[in-house]
């Protein structure tokens, strides 16, 4: 009875603690660049068709975003804790002028839409790296992490394994769980960088618009929770008998 009792008990265990990874891969389904005081046109629109991050001593310091649909994710009722994983794809769109060099990725807490009318709010007199570069133009900055863009061949995918911090991620999960827009902007952390890739309405061939994926742990279920405890309390009662 006691090994019955037992087997039970891992069995259980095994079943609580090999909780599915469920998650999904979405396309970007708006981006814009940004060159600190003024959002790039083409044609009187925002030009999507490129994700572009600059640094330069000057005036000319580019920096992009990037919108993707939470819906489309598929994930629902998570809370703080379940986000297993995040990563961004970014394809490479390279040009002459394109230079390795350091990146840092934000999640925006404004996700207002853009249009070339309202670019004033874009305007920074910080430094021209990092978060600074944005300033308060997008709200709260949740830093997603740094990392390095090296230039290989035009249609190569960079996919680059991103992380919140606590408070970030419960503004992640609350915008999942609504079904919000999630905004990831791109900042040079070195002057001389120029990362080139495509951007939303991609103009390469296949289109490679970038791709946000995030994966989830489910919650245990909270009755094979209880049927561990119950085993538990069971075997300590048989031991004092």
């Amino acid at each position: 009875m006691r090994m019955r009792l037992w087997a039970l008990c891992v069995g259980l265990v095994l079943m609580v603690g090999a909780q599915p990874v469920c998650g999904a891969t979405v396309s970007a389904v708006f981006g814009a660049q940004v060159e600190e005081d003024e959002i790039d046109a083409f044609s009187g629109n925002v030009d999507q068709a490129f994700f572009n991050v600059q640094g330069d001593d000057d005036q000319f310091t580019v920096y992009s975003l990037v919108d993707f649909d939470s819906s489309q994710l598929g994930l629902t009722g998570l809370s703080t804790g379940q986000v297993a994983s995040i990563s961004l794809g970014l394809t490479q769109s390279n040009a002459g002028f394109s230079t390795n060099g350091g990146l840092e990725f934000f999640l925006a807490s404004d996700t207002r839409a853009i249009t070339l009318s309202d670019t004033a709010r874009y305007l920074s007199d910080g430094d021209n790296v990092g978060a600074e570069v944005v300033g308060s133009s997008f709200g709260t900055l949740y830093s997603l992490g740094t990392a390095v863009f090296t230039q290989t061949n035009t249609g190569d995918v960079d996919d680059f394994s991103l992380s919140l911090d606590t408070v970030g991620e419960q503004f992640l999960v609350d915008q999942i769980n609504s079904g919000g827009i999630l905004r990831v902007i791109g900042t040079p952390t070195d002057l001389g960088v120029a990362a080139t890739y495509s951007g939303a309405n991609s103009l390469l061939d296949p289109p490679s618009p970038p791709t946000l994926t995030i994966t989830a742990i489910p919650e245990p279920n909270f009755a094979l929770a209880l049927g561990v405890g119950c085993c538990i309390i069971g075997c300590k009662r048989r031991r004092r008998r």
